[in-house]
């Protein structure tokens, strides 16, 4: 939310927002992906 109200500030900030959490949760999800694969490659050396 702006600090006016203005209707077209309040689309774009929630679009702005929308984008940030989106970069946010791809970022974490890679970081997941790259600890899984390392784990995987672990286990896959040990047998």
């Amino acid at each position: 939310m702006t600090q006016n109200g203005d209707p077209l500030e309040n689309a774009i900030a929630e679009r702005v927002n929308g984008i940030v959490k989106n970069e946010y949760e791809l970022e974490r999800l890679r970081t997941i992906k790259r600890v899984l694969h390392n784990r995987v490659s672990e286990v896959a050396r040990l047998q």
